[in-house]
């Protein structure tokens, strides 16, 4: 019995998500004091536990003025684990549920309860419940192992020096699998009560520079200084322009190896630290920098005899745990992955685990041969854990696969339920976790970079190809389909990185390249919908030269990506360059294409483009109209589509100076119905429909139309987006006609 008998505990019957209460007493006395119970439990027996959570339910708790505990019993040992709602990080709306594992301080006895639940009381005679703690502004912070120690020098000294008054850099370096983002992730959640903003940037390694100006545009909107959907450049600088000021910050750079990076886009003074990790080691001339070398031979024993005292005693006191120790090299993630192979089944030692090592005959026993390195090391442990983790669930191994062949960062838990013939993934997930060939937050799982080299070192080439295919179509599946929505780009920002990494492995294999590329085109149009049109023009042209160089990919899309080149020049204001690239496409287009090849359509379409930029309106008109005939005759036709060139249409015709007020009104309300009046697409159709409404002598009116054009296009694009620009700049003159 947890709760004190001085206190009273109550059920409650008719709840959402609370199933009892304690009202605290002191000395025999009622203190006004209360907290809310939410009881689990759990069949595995995994410590510390992992339970699943309501999204909804969570942001109830947090809502409710008395304090809510999450306490979970572990069946098979009786072990109980406590968490306050409060320190559960928000989760995004699309997330209906996630899982939250505990850690080791969250666990609870009949002794330490009622210090957990009050604390100390305060000499004042105040409350002696904790307050809903004061923490930080921050983001979703990786969470670090559970059996990671944060009391060696290199944490002290971090803490030492993110503590400072005055702005610093501070660089924490080592090779891969040595720990660096663990730590920082204790640093971050250690500095959350003493800061006004914690804010974690990762997914750097591949696109630094693109992975911070979105994590400083991301933090901007955070903090109210921009409009929901600004340009990322200008949120950048806005976050920027903040952190400069009183406010007490840091800022976690997680695997960024360019220190010209970081020098070129973070603040330059105020009250705040920036802590990069990486792998880089040279970085005296613009941080402080901190080598982190792996664990000591006394270090590493310590760590395994930690890792499993509370689930296989026995193992902690084996013999062969100070020459485990020395052969993996203090590496911390082969130390990790070592503990929870014993700690997952107490009838299993250390020196069962060093005799699967030996006979794996890896590198890392050649004692004669060259020492082993971190990669060998990993892979040897992986071996080991990946074999007994598929003995247990036999989804493991397909799993692993499929996570192995994607970017550096996080991958959402809804893009893996999107997953072809596989409805044990979860089953096989939870397993992986337990072996720690995985970390999971509450709304995604990450695998070490190394894990995923020796994984894909395992691999055949067929066996990428499919894992890449399969990953595609999961992750296309979960992706909003409309990129013109700014509420959607949040969840085609994560992506990037996974594209990269999922091209490179599919290279040999046309189909499943194809699907790829597929997937990095409609990224591309993502870019261009934010205004970035630099980023979208390098994309479309490394796409090129990727089908380019494929013997298996199909002319098409070739043709494809080059019309998506001519479409960011348009979109750049290099109208000269743009028609130079459709000049020449369009007749090996007209030559290897079907008339309604989709392909096709959308060369025509950006021909018919160049053609109004031109002042050829009679040509666009043509075009456009024998676009709209293709269409036609399809089965396979949108609705969006069909807006498109209808809206183009008109607008050449009204260049051509026919009276088009009317079916722009009716576009417009269909626009309005298919979209939002804050759609990319349903602004560029109503502000065509305010040049209509001028040009039919209706000025008044298409100046109220396009100020509302403005406004939205201002909240939901950002002031300096070029849509907003060219709205705002046709307003101006019509006011001054107006006036």
């Amino acid at each position: 019995m947890l709760c004190p008998e001085r206190w009273v505990l109550r059920d409650k019957t008719d709840d959402y998500g609370i199933d009892a209460e304690i009202e605290i007493f002191e000395s025999g006395r009622p203190t006004s004091e209360f907290i809310f119970l939410q009881l689990k439990a759990t069949d595995h027996m995994a410590e510390p536990p992992q339970i699943n959570l309501s999204t909804e339910h969570v942001a109830y708790w947090k809502a409710l003025p008395v304090p809510v505990l999450i306490l979970t019993t572990v069946a098979p040992t009786g072990s109980c684990w406590a968490v306050w709602a409060d320190e559960l990080d928000d989760v995004g709306p699309r997330q209906k549920s996630f899982r939250f594992t505990y850690q080791l301080a969250h666990r609870v006895t009949d002794a330490n309860f009622a210090g957990v639940v009050s604390g100390p009381k305060a000499a004042s005679g105040e409350s002696i419940l904790p307050r809903r703690p004061t923490v930080a502004i921050h983001n979703a912070i990786p969470l670090p192992s559970p059996w990671a120690s944060n009391t060696d020098d290199t944490m002290r000294a971090l803490e030492k020096l993110t503590s400072r008054d005055q702005m610093g850099v501070i660089a924490l370096v080592g090779t891969g699998g040595v720990g660096k983002s663990t730590i920082a992730s204790q640093v971050a959640r250690a500095a959350l009560p003493s800061n006004d903003v914690v804010w974690w940037i990762g997914d750097a390694s591949a696109h630094p520079e693109l992975a911070l100006t979105s994590g400083l545009a991301a933090l901007a909107r955070r903090l109210n200084l921009v409009d929901d959907a600004s340009s990322e450049p200008e949120a950048a600088s806005a976050a920027i322009a903040a952190l400069e000021t009183g406010t007490r910050w840091l800022l976690i750079l997680d695997g960024i190896n360019k220190p010209e990076v970081v020098t070129n886009a973070l603040p330059a003074m105020g009250h705040g630290s920036v802590l990069v990790t990486s792998q880089y080691r040279h970085w005296h001339e613009v941080a402080t920098v901190l080598p982190l070398d792996p664990m000591t031979n006394e270090q590493a024993a310590r760590f395994l005899r930690t890792r499993v005292e509370s689930t296989n005693a026995s193992a902690a006191a084996d013999d062969a745990i100070e020459p485990l120790a020395e052969l993996l090299g203090g590496l911390p993630l082969a130390l990790e992955q070592a503990g929870a192979f014993v700690s997952r089944n107490p009838s299993r030692s250390y020196a069962q685990f060093r005799d699967l090592l030996e006979n794996e005959g890896i590198r890392l026993f050649e004692r004669a041969g060259p020492p082993a390195t971190s990669r060998d090391t990993v892979a040897s442990v992986w071996r080991v854990s990946s074999t007994a983790a598929n003995a247990e669930c036999s989804g493991t191994a397909e799993l692993m696969q499929l996570l192995s062949i994607i970017g550096d960062g996080p991958i959402p838990l809804a893009a893996l339920d999107q997953l072809d013939d596989f409805p044990n993934w979860e089953e096989a997930l939870d397993v992986l976790h337990a072996y720690s060939l995985c970390q999971m937050t509450f709304t995604d799982v990450t695998v070490h970079q190394l894990v995923k080299m020796v994984s894909r070192d395992a691999m055949e080439a067929d066996e990428l190809a499919l894992a890449a295919r399969r990953m595609a179509t999961a992750i296309q599946q979960w992706l909003p389909p409309d990129r013109g929505l700014s509420s959607n780009w949040e969840a085609w920002n994560t992506v990037g990185v996974h594209i990269d990494a999922m091209i490179e492995v599919s290279r040999s294999d046309g189909p499943a390249l194809a699907k790829v590329l597929d997937l990095a085109d409609h990224h591309a149009g993502y870019l261009r919908s934010r205004g970035l049109y630099d980023e979208s023009l390098a994309r479309h042209r490394f796409l090129l030269k990727v089908a380019s160089e494929s013997a298996e990919m199909e002319p098409a899309m070739s043709l494809h990506f080059r019309c998506g080149i001519a479409s960011d020049y348009w979109w750049r204001g290099e109208a000269d360059a743009a028609y130079a690239v459709m000049e020449e496409l369009l007749p090996e287009a007209r030559a290897i294409l079907r008339p309604a090849d989709p392909t096709m359509i959308d060369i025509l379409g950006m021909v018919g483009a160049l053609e109004q930029v031109t002042d050829q309106f009679d040509c666009a008109v043509r075009t456009f109209e024998e676009i709209l005939s293709l269409l036609a005759d399809s089965d396979q036709v949108s609705e969006a589509q069909l807006l498109k060139f209808e809206n183009n249409l008109l607008l050449a015709r009204l260049k051509c100076g026919e009276k088009v007020d009317d079916e722009y009104a009716a576009l417009s309300e269909r626009a309005n119905k298919l979209h939002t009046e804050n759609h990319f697409d349903t602004g560029t159709i109503m502000h065509n429909h305010a040049l209509a409404l001028e040009a039919a002598g209706r000025r008044r009116e298409a100046i109220v139309m396009l100020e509302g054009v403005v406004r939205r296009s201002e909240s939901t694009f950002g002031t300096d987006h070029p849509t907003t620009e060219a709205s705002r700049t046709r307003l101006e003159e019509m006011r001054r006609l107006e006036a």
